[in-house]
């Protein structure tokens, strides 16, 4: 198996019933501590998290997609309304009506639950359909954010979800008749990029030869690598990830290898370096280079803890562009100002890692 679609995740936080009445209408799983403000699972790197980091270690070709969840939608009931605690397998608790923050609290940041943030796996958030397609002069405002889509950081700071893709009003198997349905949600957006990605690998195996296949890790880092620059600024971010998923372009670049293009597979010893030479003909050429390994599993922080700032990353790689004595560092976040702009320098959260370079540059 190539890839595999997951839409479906565990709860966090508060859950909308659609019941009429209190204390009916929305559950709290986020513990029935009255002083618990906001679920510890979102963004915690769990022991699921950790089961999905090493079946992808086991199956190098194999590509696990998940759906980020929308949970930037639930902001609980009105204070002072009761409502009803429920446990992680859904059994009644008790009722409540201690105050406790929306999920995503309080600028729609931290919340991906648990193993929506495993490192090996992408993680796919949901926008609006581009029924024209992403054009190049349009910017990256044009790719506009659902009003669902979980936002990372996780809750080491690494960069999630990974990428978007359409989830709005998109046509969907459904259960009742005619069996399909116009539907939202980042359930719809994986899928969506499931089966982009796994044309991809076919589109390489023609290319190849039969059971000519990329690694998990190179197929993740080419969808990456090709998206649509989205969000307010540029660089990836904790709501669109490393941006809009562009299915040509990464199948432009698997038909170009070699040529303006270079897909490298490859493996590194601890401390050893690898070094690849990259010739710019046209001055006004943008040069990047995306990096993407799987990661063994990391460690698993102590539960009910709320952010803790452990790293889950194993072994942590640096890609690096120089020419001469110049030397241009990667991609980076800061998890303690999530909505702040990416800026350039060490990652040493992610096994994910980019450098580009403009003519300004």
């Amino acid at each position: 198996q190539l890839v595999s679609n997951h839409s479906y995740g565990t709860a966090g936080g508060w859950l909308y019933t659609g019941a009429p009445n209190p204390p009916d209408t929305w559950l709290w799983i986020g513990g029935a501590d009255p002083g618990i403000k906001e679920d510890p699972n979102f963004g915690y790197y769990d022991s699921a998290s950790q089961l999905w980091d090493q079946i992808a270690a086991d199956a190098p070709y194999y590509l696990i997609v998940k759906s980020a969840g929308n949970d930037r939608s639930d902001i609980g009931p009105d204070p002072g309304v009761e409502y009803t605690i429920i446990d992680q397998e859904g059994e009644f608790v008790s009722t409540s009506t201690a105050e406790r923050n929306p999920d995503c609290w309080p600028d729609g940041y931290d919340c991906l639950p648990t193993h929506s943030v495993a490192k090996n796996i992408l993680t796919v958030g949901a926008v609006d359909d581009l029924p024209g397609g992403y054009a190049p002069l349009g910017g990256a405002e044009q790719v506009v954010m659902s009003s669902f889509s979980g936002w990372g950081p996780t809750d080491d700071g690494r960069i999630k979800p990974d990428l978007v893709g359409n989830g709005v009003v998109l046509f969907s198997a459904w259960p009742d008749s005619p069996l399909f349905a116009a539907a939202a949600g980042t359930s719809r957006s994986a899928p969506n990029v499931s089966g982009s990605l796994l044309l991809l690998q076919q589109h390489h195996e023609h290319l190849n030869g039969p059971d000519n296949y990329m690694r998990a890790a190179t197929l993740k880092a080419l969808a990456i690598h090709t998206a649509d620059e989205a969000g307010p600024a540029p660089g990836p971010d904790y709501a669109f990830g490393w941006g809009l998923l562009n299915t040509l372009s990464a199948a432009n670049v698997i038909s170009d290898n070699g040529e303006n293009h270079q897909v490298i597979e490859s493996s590194l010893a601890n401390t050893e370096e690898d070094t690849w030479s990259v010739e710019v003909a046209t001055p006004d050429s943008v040069l990047s280079a995306t990096l993407v390994w799987t990661d063994p599993p990391g460690p698993v922080s102590p539960p009910g803890v709320l952010d803790p700032p452990d790293l889950a990353l194993v072994n942590d790689l640096d890609l690096r562009i120089s020419r001469g004595g110049n030397e241009w560092l990667p991609w980076v976040l800061d998890p303690a100002n999530p909505s702040a702009a990416a800026t350039r320098g060490d990652n040493f959260r992610d096994n994910v890692e980019q450098v580009k370079i403009d003519a300004a540059d």
